[in-house]
């Protein structure tokens, strides 16, 4: 019985991650609409304004994650007490915080002049705000109580709703429309995920001392995702100060296609991490550090230049046929490509520390990249570089998180030394080797149609990508997948 438990639970953890990848995938198909209808300028304000609900996800202080951690074991305990007083106390204190967040933006809209659009889009988000806080509220429940399969449709349904009520409403009233969109996308989507479960808003009140409690507990984990919001967002804000709202929103769809080429090394991410944490107790130990770390660490550094290439050298044809308004954030949009290489490199290396307790510690270490990439980000705005600046001061600062991130490892695992300065050795040199040949592959057809031009340089580059995947074959630092035989049956 146990093992057909954990059967339909495997079942329901894999429609679960397919449904997000779905939406993700989906979501892209969405932001082009919202950026082909609303045009640089006032998707450059959108950019801006979303910038907020995703600070305001983070005003819980790390309540919601704690109790996606605490709730299992009480559910499992019967403790529907417990049960009750985490999760009314995590919701109270999510939605306080972000009503203070709100009465801010509020205030300050009355206050200042930021421009009628501007203002009509940060009045939007407030609503917007506290709707993301009680959904993700509501997700992290249900992840707690196992419902992935409900969750999954959700997922399928937040996607579906939202691409053609943005689609039409961005149509009829502009950036208004998109915010009036996402508020209706989730009103759908949470009275879907509450229809026929038990009350939509907690019995019990606020409890302090477990407030406390679960702040002691999910602060250091929530902090990391709070530098590494601040560590993609925080440039926009220079953006739209120096060169306005149009060069924000070519800036923000690069952004968008960074992030979806990264998503699928992100999933391997999310696989991992359950048993990186289930194993953390020998995080010392030689095997682990290499299951863990080194191994997922080369299929990264291998594959991904595949991903980033391919993106980089077809996002021409596509801006060119779909967007051509925005042609002009092609080069912002491959350097930015490149650097997110780095960014790619980070993922198995914050499972380890993770789960080695050291979370804390990484957003410390993570300081020196955020100020870096601010500092020079203004610098070269201020020098007249434009979005093509701010990308290579992006790439400069993935760099920088990488080695502040790897520094931590080394400092923290002394005899693993020599093992992470290999892998920086290596990781560094097959960048430079996916430089060298992007620059090789750009070179080809100039005069030449675009469709021709971006379809040869892909296939040249795909081909030089081969020999540095056949070498680490060969040296057998990474392994292509076989397939396991069939159990005989005597």
């Amino acid at each position: 019985m146990p093992d057909e438990t954990n059967k339909g639970m495997h079942g329901q953890v894999i429609r679960y991650a397919m449904s997000s990848f779905a939406r993700h995938m989906l979501s892209l198909l969405t932001s082009f609409v919202r950026a082909k209808l609303l045009a640089p300028e006032l998707y450059g304000i959108w950019v801006l304004v979303k910038t907020f609900p995703a600070y305001g996800s983070h005003l819980h202080l790390g309540t919601q994650a704690a109790m996606y951690y605490r709730l299992p074991k009480h559910i499992a305990d019967g403790e529907q007490q417990e049960v009750e007083a985490i999760e009314a106390t995590s919701l109270w204190g999510t939605i306080a915080f972000n009503l203070v967040f709100c009465v801010a933006i509020v205030v300050s809209v009355l206050t200042f002049d930021f421009g009628s659009e501007l203002e009509i889009g940060l009045l939007l988000a407030c609503p917007v705000i506290l709707l993301t806080a009680y959904y993700e509220h509501i997700n992290n429940r249900f992840k707690a109580m196992r419902l992935f399969d409900r969750l999954a449709v959700s997922h399928y349904l937040f996607a579906l709703f939202c691409l053609p009520a943005t689609a039409l409403l961005a149509w009829l009233y502009g950036l208004a429309g998109v915010l009036v969109a996402l508020i209706l996308t989730f009103v759908a989507t949470l009275a879907y995920l509450l229809r026929g479960h038990r009350a939509w808003w907690p019995r019990s009140g606020f409890d302090r001392g477990v407030f406390v409690q679960l702040i002691r507990m999910g602060f250091p984990i929530v902090i990391l995702s709070v530098m590494s919001v601040f560590m993609m967002t925080s440039d926009r804000f220079l953006i739209v100060s120096f060169l306005g709202a149009s060069d924000l929103g070519l800036y923000g769809l690069a952004v968008i296609v960074v992030q979806t080429v990264l998503k699928i090394p992100g999933v391997s991410r999310e696989v991992i991490e359950p048993e990186t944490m289930a194993q953390a107790h020998s995080h010392h130990e030689v095997s682990y550090f290499e299951r863990f770390y080194g191994r997922p660490l080369l299929y990264i550094a291998f594959f991904v230049p595949v991903l980033i290439g391919g993106a980089a050298f077809t996002l021409e044809p596509v801006l060119l046929l779909a967007l051509p308004e925005y042609a002009g954030v092609l080069p912002s949009a491959q350097i930015l490509l490149f650097g997110a290489y780095f960014l790619a490199l980070t993922l198995p290396s914050r499972g380890v520390i993770v789960a080695a307790g050291k979370q804390t510690r990484l957003a410390l270490y993570m300081l020196f990249p955020l100020v870096l990439g601010l500092g020079l980000s203004a610098a070269v705005l201020a020098a007249g570089f434009g979005i093509e600046g701010v990308a290579f001061a992006k790439g400069v600062t993935f760099a920088a998180f990488y080695l502040a991130i790897n520094l931590l490892i080394v400092r923290s695992f002394p005899h693993f030394g020599g093992v992470v300065l290999k892998y920086i050795a290596i990781t560094t040199l097959l960048f430079v080797y996916m430089l060298l040949l992007a620059y090789a592959c750009s070179a080809v057809g100039h005069d030449w149609h675009f469709v021709y031009r971006s379809l040869a340089r892909t296939t040249l580059f795909m081909v030089g990508v081969v020999p540095s995947v056949l070498l680490a074959l060969r040296l057998g630092w990474i392994s292509l997948p076989r397939r396991t035989p069939a159990p005989s049956v005597a």
